[in-house]
Formats: C-alpha cells, sequence, structure tokens
C-alpha cells in the first residue's frame, strides 16, 4: 500500500513509488518520464553513464487555499523532477519560476491541461500560487545519482536500507534485526571509517613517549 501525508487540510501527498507501485502499475509512463527526464539531464550537460534513478513518486492533491508558496523552493538532492498534470478542472494554482532577468515566470500556457508536462533541474527554484477553486492533482517524479527508491517517503540516503524501510521490515517480522540493521549500511563508508580509526591508532602509538606494557589479549588492557 502507498503512504500518504497530509500537511494540512489543503495540501495531500501521497508516496507512489512506495513498495515500487508506481513502476510495477504503470511501466510505460515511468519509462517515458524517465527518458524525458535523462534528455533533459543530459541536455544540461550530465552524462549518460551517471547514476540517474527514481527517488520518489508523488501524487499531490491541492485544495482551495493551498499551494507552494516559498519562492525559494527547490528539490534538494535529486537531479531532475518531472511535473504531470493530472486534472484541469481547478483555478489558480499556476506554476512559477523565478528566473536569471529577475522575473518570475507564469507556465500557466503550457501546463495548463490534463497530461501536460514540464521538466526541470531539481535545483530550479519554483512554487506555486494559491489554488483558488477546484483540486490540483499533479504527479511529481524526482530522479537522482542514488539507487531507486521504494520507500514510504521522499528518501534522504543515496544507498542502504533507509532507517523507515529498516523499522517496517522489522514490525513485518520480514527478518531478522541483524539482515536489516547490517543492510541499512553502506559497507563501504564503515570500511572507510575503520581504516581512519586504525590509522589514527597507529599514529597515536607512534607518538607516546613509552613503549606500551604487554597486553592482556583475554581482558584487553596493559598488564602490570
Amino acid at each position: 500500500a502507498t503512504r500518504s501525508r497530509s500537511h494540512d487540510d489543503t495540501r495531500v501527498v501521497t508516496y507512489l513509488s512506495h513498495g515500487g507501485a508506481f513502476r510495477r502499475a504503470l511501466p510505460g509512463l515511468y519509462e517515458r518520464c524517465r527518458a524525458v527526464a535523462r534528455d533533459k539531464y543530459v541536455a544540461e550537460g550530465g552524462e549518460l553513464s551517471d547514476v540517474f534513478e527514481l527517488r520518489v513518486a508523488e501524487y499531490h492533491i491541492v485544495r482551495p487555499g493551498g499551494g507552494l508558496f516559498d519562492p525559494q523552493h527547490v528539490d534538494a538532492g535529486s537531479l531532475v523532477t518531472v511535473d504531470v498534470l493530472l486534472e484541469d478542472a481547478f483555478e489558480g494554482g499556476a506554476f512559477r519560476t523565478p528566473e536569471a532577468n529577475g522575473r518570475v515566470a507564469s507556465h500557466d500556457r503550457v501546463f495548463k491541461n490534463k497530461g501536460d508536462l514540464v521538466c526541470f533541474l531539481s535545483l530550479k527554484r519554483h512554487h506555486v500560487d494559491r489554488v483558488v477553486a477546484g483540486e490540483r492533482r499533479v504527479l511529481v517524479l524526482e530522479f537522482w545519482a542514488g539507487v531507486e527508491r521504494t520507500c514510504p517517503h521522499r528518501c534522504e540516503r543515496f544507498h542502504g536500507n533507509c532507517d523507515a524501510l529498516v523499522l517496517e521490515a522489522l514490525a513485518a517480522d520480514a527478518g531478522s534485526f541483524d539482515e536489516t540493521f547490517f543492510g541499512a549500511l553502506d559497507l563501504d563508508s564503515v570500511k572507510d571509517a575503520v581504516a581512519a580509526l586504525a590509522a589514527e591508532d597507529s599514529d597515536a602509538a607512534s607518538d607516546a613517549a613509552p613503549p606500551p606494557g604487554p597486553l592482556d589479549r583475554r581482558r584487553g588492557v596493559a598488564a602490570s
């Protein structure tokens, strides 16, 4: 089942990528949107060989009084965002972007009919005017340089299982604690940290003035 989050009574976000539901149910739409996003990424200087996977698929419902009002808002951590308009029987709710010339562009001429799509770099600032009447329904897909995510939220972890999936697996008794806990670790990062600690320990030992006493390996302390 997908998860939803209500920001208030004017805006609800449902995470369609939870459990891979969106890609499984609508593989054709997923592939078309990913191709559009990929083309945009390459056109803006990205490499085809770069990791480029779905971070999150969200279904936004915005009711009268709601919107996205922060003019500095960006989809931080993602590479490219694709918005698809799923409902056009609403008033207000124009999609706007601040531009380099100081103007704030409105895209309501190209993003106003059901099925219209906008694609932009995720770090481009954007906001949405207040909805006056009806419901503004939009599919939002974010692609990033991490692994494809199936979390019940907008995940922040590029690799490994996120905390939400670990807790979900444990609650469902889907595996042992060891399996879910260690599955959440980035083992390369752990190895790097261990190596760094070993190097620091070695440096500290070489700087010490008196030589260490014989080690009691059973207790792990220096023998007297």
